[in-house]
């Protein structure tokens, strides 16, 4: 039923491989083997239904997946984490594909968003207008999301909060994207302090401001 849906739907399908090769699974050998020819005895009179399992199972290992290995079950879990932390959550920015000069600050920031510490930090990309500032925070943003908790691309920072009520509103924002559901009404500047400093307790979170002028 899974396969038939994704062959209808545009549906994601990770297969987990606990304690089984994908080989198995994909020519119905070892204990599925067995499993077949009770399948064929019980079901003598749908074949066509057996069949489609047969199908369904190749299919499935045909599309790859996790496999758990000689691995631990917590390197496992991780690992479905966030697999399905990065397919559910599609905001990804357009970058162009040609850049020049880009690719070695993004290696640069990448080394330094993954170098393991745990502490708070902040690293700024500074210079005048059209030098592509924006593409490389985005580009960095689009290879890191998925591996934080919490995360969010606040845009256009700067024209933003001089709209009414700019700074409240880019708050707001903050505290969906970090909590992934609509934030409670925030009243004023203060008061969205005090429920970022609680949003960002104990979690892992990426944050990109674009287009900043001055600490707020």
């Amino acid at each position: 039923m899974i396969m038939e849906r994704k062959r209808n739907t545009d549906c994601i399908i990770l297969p987990v491989f606990y304690d089984v090769d994908p080989s198995e699974v994909r020519n119905q050998t070892g204990s599925f083997a067995a499993a077949f020819v009770d399948h064929e005895k019980r079901f003598k009179k749908e074949m066509e239904q057996v069949n489609g399992w047969r199908i369904a199972l190749k299919e499935v290992a045909d599309l790859g997946g996790i496999v758990l290995g000689d691995g631990y079950e917590a390197q496992l879990v991780q690992s479905i984490v966030e697999k399905v932390s990065k397919n559910l959550d599609r905001k990804i920015f357009h970058v162009p594909l040609h850049f020049i000069g880009r690719d070695h600050l993004v290696k640069y920031i990448n080394s330094w968003l993954q170098d393991g510490t745990h502490g708070a930090a902040i690293a700024i990309l500074y210079g005048i207008g059209g030098v592509g500032k924006t593409a490389i925070a985005k580009t960095v943003y689009n290879q890191n999301f998925h591996k934080f908790e919490g995360r969010s691309f606040l845009s256009n920072v700067r024209e933003r909060s001089k709209e009414s009520n700019g700074v409240v509103c880019l708050q707001r924002q903050l505290l969906s994207d970090i909590l992934n559901k609509t934030a409670d009404e925030t009243h004023d500047v203060d008061e969205g302090i005090i429920k970022i400093k609680d949003a960002l307790c104990c979690r892992r979170t990426l944050i990109v401001l674009d287009d900043v002028d001055k600490w707020y």
